[in-house]
């Protein structure tokens, strides 16, 4: 994450999606309370945006880490309780966020609301694609905190530099890559050997995998100077014997799981 002489700024991202959403919406407003234990670690990257001039810029890759400061929805179910904690992936490269400053949210829910969605940041790629998306699921499912005490800060920040090369390095055309290198092409990610090789294992393994992921990504659609963000719910693989529950941190992962899983029941 970026830092300046005020507080720390993050230019980071995974999946930057999506756009303005209905009225009826519901919303999030949550405070950045900084990275977390194991959080991540420093890099450096390198991309070119959809429009504009390539942007070179030092960052933090990993996990943040926010406190609920208010939630609204039109219907019957509430979002979590103030007070709640919780941990996401930033999707949106040219965003920022500064520490303890409140952002607010759209939340959508699973493949369906964010596959076709056209971030507001646009990298080259353009909106979501279906492949996309299953491949952040297989990334969860396969390398996120198991709770084993195999989640350092190399781990989490290869893994938020994956989530950054399987949005960016998409082309215009909407073919998706058969491979991915870290530090080239559209987005690059440096000065950091560890983290650099780590990631590209973690791709590597995304694409080499017959793993079935199952379990939902949750898209934060940000409302206002900062960045969207990805959290994920109830995600595991038919090589693993019990699911993984991403939003660990706090209640506020199953009071918006439930939220988001009956509306659209509904």
């Amino acid at each position: 994450m970026k830092k300046t002489t005020t507080a720390m700024i993050g230019i980071i991202g995974l999946l930057a999606f999506l756009a303005g959403t209905a009225s009826a919406t519901s919303t999030l407003s949550a405070k950045f309370t900084g990275i977390g234990p194991s959080g991540g670690a420093g890099v450096r990257v390198y991309y070119t945006p959809d429009s504009g001039s390539a942007v070179a810029a030092n960052t933090t890759a990993g996990e943040y880490l926010w406190q609920v400061i208010s939630a609204f929805t039109n219907e019957e179910d509430s979002l979590p309780s103030v007070g709640s904690t919780f941990p996401t992936f930033c999707i949106d490269v040219e965003g920022r966020i500064q520490l303890n400053h409140t952002y607010s949210w759209n939340v959508l829910s699973g493949k369906d609301e964010i596959v076709g969605f056209a971030p507001s940041r646009m990298p080259p790629g353009g909106a979501i694609q279906g492949g996309q998306y299953d491949r952040l699921l297989k990334l969860y499912a396969l390398f996120y905190n198991k709770g084993d005490g195999s989640w350092t800060n190399t781990e989490a920040a290869a893994f938020g530099a994956s989530v950054w090369e399987i949005v960016w390095e998409s082309p215009a055309s909407k073919i998706l890559p058969t491979s991915y290198d870290v530090d080239a092409d559209l987005l690059r990610v440096y000065n950091n050997t560890a983290v650099i090789n780590r990631a590209q294992h973690m791709l590597d393994d995304v694409l080499a995998s017959d793993v079935v992921p199952y379990g939902e990504l949750y898209a934060l659609v940000n409302k206002d100077a900062g960045q969207d963000q990805m959290i994920a719910f109830g995600v595991g693989s038919n090589n693993v014997p019990e699911p993984l529950t991403l939003l660990a941190i706090g209640s506020a992962g199953m009071g918006l799981a439930g939220y988001v899983r009956r509306r659209r029941l509904a």
